[in-house]
């Protein structure tokens, strides 16, 4: 709210002619450059309809009054002139006629219509204001110290405003208990002048302002426009080298203002209309989030090189200990291969024997010519001994074949061991050939975990440091990784592509 000026200056005799020259525009040639003449016309007096004389009519106000019969003092304050005033945004709403003749009214109520002499109002200066010229008669003396003493203007401070509010104007006192001093006519009008000046200097500055400011705004839209098609470009990059990566952001829907959360996407900052600040915050967030997501895949990476790398030397020990174990299973099945052939020519050399025995010694079931029965007993049969001999097998000769049988025996349950056991070891020979395929496999793996790397360095997402902190010496010589720069590829006795350094 505005704040009303309303300040006293004590005019004497001889201030009385210039401030009625000023006060009524009797010439042409002022002071005060913030006269505008060619306005003048619009000036008027709420108390006189025409010009007057300040002295006389001061005059005719004070013997009207005045009781004594001595002569007034040389020196007395004649009249007290009060100027009302505002800033110029009050005077752009207000009804300034309405707000001087209710400024009159207070003044005419407090001290008297009868000693007022002059409310001349100008509207040919900067801002609107009212020379008040209040004769000091109180009593029937003149006593300006009486009228307006300090108390008394105290009063006027806070009754003013309060009776001016009550009327409808938008106005308030000043700042209570200011140590501002009260500025005299002169001073008070070469501050405004002052103000005027510095009113077509800020004027100024704010038309230059202005025209930076579009500059400003026509260079940011560009600026906004050139970093929206680099946040396409930078996320379309993103996506070839990290397909699986997405980004939630928090944006502003373009019609209803309201805040909702997106998977962005390369059209992001054009179709949310975001400002230059707001997509330097999408990259700020981007490249945050990008870089964690970069820290878990390469923690993973890592966990599962060291995964492969367990796995790898678990299948190099399993493969030593089945070697070894395959050598001395070959040895045993050559020692078994030998006792087996030497059965076999047992087994054959013994059929050839029972083979030989049953054709020389088969019992017939007739009676030979040489047989005879005895004289002594019908019931019995005579064989000559040399044919007996001759043709049947002996007591001797049957322990002699039982016990080739048990022999046969022993010799056909060890040559079922022997198929056993090379059941057995054809059974760890096929599990030896599934190691060597799992193990192959995981060297692919390796390979492509390697290859991984390697793109990642190639494209400055890993530096020489961290690639040399995950592989071994070995890995580091068979993909090209020196401490000098060079493209010489060396034999790496494994697949894969060759690192650019």
């Amino acid at each position: 709210m505005s704040k009303i000026v309303a300040r006293m200056e004590k005019m004497k005799r001889e201030n009385l002619g210039g401030i009625q020259q000023h006060n009524q525009r009797e010439t042409d040639n002022h002071s005060n450059k913030d006269i505008d003449i060619t306005r003048s016309y619009l000036n008027y007096d709420l108390v006189n309809t025409n010009g007057i004389n300040y002295r006389e009519k001061i005059q005719e106000i004070i013997d009207s009054q005045r009781v004594s019969k001595r002569a007034v003092r040389k020196d007395a304050v004649l009249v007290d002139e009060w100027i009302i005033t505002s800033d110029r945004p009050f005077f752009e709403s207000a009804d300034s006629k309405k707000f001087f003749q209710d400024s009159l009214a207070y003044f005419s109520q407090r001290c008297g219509n009868q000693n007022i002499a002059y409310a001349t109002v100008h509207l040919d200066e900067t801002t609107p204001h009212m020379h008040l010229g209040i004769v000091p008669m109180t009593e029937g003396r003149l006593s300006s110290k009486q009228v307006f003493s300090r108390q008394s203007l105290k009063e006027i401070q806070d009754e003013l405003p309060r009776f001016l509010q009550e009327r409808g104007h938008a106005i308030e006192r000043g700042i209570k208990g200011s140590e501002q001093k009260h500025l005299t006519v002169e001073e008070y009008k070469d501050n405004q002048q002052a103000i005027k000046k510095m009113d077509q200097v800020l004027q100024s500055q704010k038309n230059e302002l202005a025209i930076v400011e579009k500059q400003v705004t026509s260079e940011t839209q560009a600026f906004t426009t050139e970093l929206a098609q680099m946040w396409k470009v930078d996320w379309l990059a993103t996506l070839e080298h990290s397909p699986y990566f997405e980004l939630i952001y928090e944006v502003r829907e373009p019609i209803t203002n309201e805040p909702t959360q997106i998977y962005v996407n390369e059209y992001t900052p054009s179709d949310y209309r975001m400002t230059f600040q707001e997509i330097i915050g999408l990259f700020k967030e981007k490249f945050s989030q990008f870089k964690a997501y970069i820290a878990q895949k390469w923690q993973k990476l890592t966990d599962t090189g060291v995964e492969l790398e367990n796995r790898s030397n678990y299948i190099a020990e399993r493969e030593n200990s089945l070697e070894s174990k395959l050598g001395h299973l070959n040895a045993e099945v050559r020692v078994k291969e030998t006792q087996s052939d030497q059965l076999g020519e047992l087994i054959d050399s013994k059929t050839r024997y029972i083979d030989r025995l049953t054709e020389v010694s088969e019992l017939s079931m007739m009676t030979p010519s040489y047989v005879k029965p005895s004289k002594f007993n019908k019931e019995v049969w005579i064989v000559p001994k040399e044919k007996w001999e001759a043709k049947h097998v002996s007591a001797n000769a049957v322990n002699d074949m039982l016990k080739i049988k048990e022999t046969f025996s022993r010799a056909e349950n060890s040559i079922k061991r022997q198929a056993q056991e090379g059941v057995s070891n054809w059974t760890l020979q096929s599990e030896k050939t599934k190691l060597q395929y799992e193990n192959e496999f995981l060297k692919q793996e390796q390979i492509g975990l390697i290859n991984g790397y390697v793109r990642l360095y190639n494209q400055d997402k890993l530096s020489k440091k961290e690639m040399r902190s995950v592989l071994s010496e070995d890995l580091q010589q068979k993909i090209g990784l020196e401490p000098i720069h060079s493209k010489i590829e060396k034999d790496r006795h494994m697949d894969g592509p060759t690192m650019s350094m």
